[in-house]
């Protein structure tokens, strides 16, 4: 969480609009949820594209970031793909256990092929966007489309205290480290027991200091952000974020919501 933080205000996109930054990003995301294999595979390589290339977050970054949400994509497509039925004949490779067989069928993998290309295009849309653009930027464009301030705040909130639960554990996991708590494997989970057991208590005592220290400062259940002048998005990258969205809108109208 806090790499993405960093790289949101170290990326050369920051200094523009998040306006067109965000509706591109939710556009194409919205499009990328009813289009096929191929529409995805292609906001896949032009959200790559802008968030390296253009953006110039580190592509190696970009790649241990993208390995997360995949690894768990990829579990559930294999859970789509695999199908249990009693007619062995359709399945391209299959297990029997008693009277069924588990195996791979043709729909089920191209069932799991459009959820994991789907998916996958969605998540690298909200890593362009988390990327490039910083939250209190994301949270000034949010208030100006008129989105209800309470959605806003709690949004906010949550935010921080995921980066308040991430540094907590930071802390704890570097204290039994010194103390050589990681030293073998039954040590590493005696020290991931204790982490787990003491890290809730802790993150509760650090929210309720961050909300007494709000108060003392005059909250008032209202957060107010500061923003930054930002450079209008030029209108060369703005045609090209239209033409993309209107192409793949294209696609799904001509071919239908699958694309092959």
């Amino acid at each position: 969480m806090i790499g993405i933080a960093d790289q949101a205000y170290a990326n050369t996109w920051r200094i523009f609009h998040p306006r067109d930054k965000m509706a591109f990003a939710l556009t194409t995301m919205i499009l990328g949820l009813i289009s096929g294999v191929t529409a995805c595979l292609g906001i896949f390589a032009a959200m790559s594209y802008l968030t390296v290339i253009r953006a110039q977050v580190p592509g190696r970054f970009f790649l241990r970031l993208y390995l997360i949400p995949f690894c768990f994509l990829a579990m559930g497509a294999l859970s789509v793909a695999l199908t249990l039925s009693a007619d062995a004949a359709a399945a391209l490779w299959a297990i029997r256990l008693g009277g069924y067989c588990l195996g791979f069928t043709p729909a089920g993998i191209d069932q799991a092929a459009l959820l994991l290309a789907r998916s996958g295009a969605a998540v690298s849309c909200l890593f362009f966007l988390a990327l490039t653009t910083p939250w209190e930027d994301i949270n000034g464009q949010l208030e100006r489309w008129r989105v209800p301030y309470l959605l806003i705040e709690m949004m906010t909130l949550v935010y921080r205290f995921i980066f308040i639960f991430w540094q907590q554990a930071v802390t704890i996991h570097t204290a039994q480290a010194a103390r050589l708590g990681h030293l073998d494997f039954q040590t590493s989970l005696r020290s991931l027991g204790c982490l787990i057991s003491s890290l809730f208590v802790q993150t509760i005592d650090r929210t309720h200091t961050m909300y007494n220290s709000l108060v003392a400062r005059g909250y008032t259940d209202s957060l107010r952000v500061l923003e930054e002048e930002r450079l209008p998005t030029p209108w060369s990258t703005k045609l090209g974020f239209i033409l993309f969205d209107l192409v793949l809108l294209g696609l799904v109208l001509v071919k239908g919501s699958v694309v092959s």
